[in-house]
């Protein structure tokens, strides 16, 4: 799980994501605004539209934010990032493995 401080509230949220300039993957689009602070600040977004069971949809933020977690070194600091999983076959999204996650997210904020 991200420690707390490097979450976003909901207001931070809204923020990021109306103001926030946007990156695309095969299966995220991640929004981003500068937040002068030491530290990126993270929040992930999985839609009812990407699967209408929680269970899958929880799985899938949990498998994003231990991706942010162990990657957090080689992520740029001083950022607010709002990650959102696209819509898809629920069948695809369902069977992305971990690493795939891990290397989509470290390719797309890292860089």
């Amino acid at each position: 799980m991200i420690a707390k401080k490097k979450r976003l509230n909901s207001k931070m949220f809204q923020n990021a994501f109306n103001r926030g300039k946007i990156l695309h993957s095969k299966n995220f689009i991640i929004r981003f605004i500068p937040n002068n602070l030491e530290y990126s600040r993270f929040s992930i977004a999985v839609g009812v539209k990407v699967s209408k069971k929680a269970n899958i949809r929880n799985k899938l933020k949990r498998k994003i934010s231990e991706a942010i977690r162990l990657n957090l070194s080689h992520l740029r600091v001083g950022i607010d990032y709002v990650i959102i999983l696209k819509q898809g076959n629920i069948l695809d999204i369902a069977k992305l493995k971990f690493k795939d996650i891990e290397n989509e997210i470290r390719h797309i904020i890292a860089n």
